[in-house]
């Protein structure tokens, strides 16, 4: 019977990359500083770099439209002080934190994904793995196909980041086929298939 690996984020950093989400702040504050003040400004979460996915999910709504009212005088709309100036410039705020949490936010996750390198000692770390095994890998980083020379074919990887762009590719339905040489075109039983 082959073995199942699955592979997450304590797969990668087993092997010394610095891929966990505290990593990530970091990196954000060297090239992003103002993305962290409004993340830890508007996420209402005690762990937010700790559990960050789940995090996401807190976004403070009360805060963000006090972030408006800041922008947008107490006025009527048929007061002589309205300017509607003032109006979209409250609207523009909230576009611009609602575009920070999602497009720039994104980009900069893609980036540092692509950043990440393999750190002095990773080859000491190396795993025994089963070459006949079945994988699924949850992993952004290609980890397990470059280190362990694994096959795509091999394997089901739920999200990567690909090397050639900065979107994740979130696999498409696949058979995973068992690679021993005896079952080669033979798909597992997996519940996956094939387009």
């Amino acid at each position: 019977m082959p073995h199942l690996y699955l592979t997450g984020n304590g797969f990668d950093l087993h092997h010394n990359m610095k891929s966990s989400y505290n990593h990530f702040r970091k990196y954000l504050l060297s090239v992003d500083p103002q993305l962290v003040l409004m993340l830890e400004a508007f996420i209402n979460c005690r762990n937010l770099w700790g559990d960050f996915e789940k995090s996401l999910a807190f976004l403070d709504r009360e805060r963000v439209m006090e972030t408006v009212d800041a922008f947008l005088p107490e006025m009527q709309p048929d007061s002589e002080d309205f300017k509607a100036a003032d109006f979209y410039l409250a609207t523009g705020q909230v576009n611009s934190i609602v575009w920070s949490f999602t497009n720039r936010l994104k980009y900069r996750f893609f980036k540092w994904i692509r950043s990440l390198n393999y750190t002095k000692g990773h080859r000491n770390k190396l795993l025994n793995i089963d070459a006949n095994a079945f994988f699924i890998n949850f992993n952004y980083t290609p980890l397990i196909e470059d280190l362990y020379d694994i096959p795509r074919r091999c394997g089901f990887a739920i999200h990567i980041a690909q090397r050639n762009g900065f979107k994740i590719r979130k696999s498409p339905p696949v058979r995973i086929y068992h690679p021993h040489p005896l079952n080669r075109g033979h798909s597992a039983k997996s519940g996956f298939h094939s387009k």
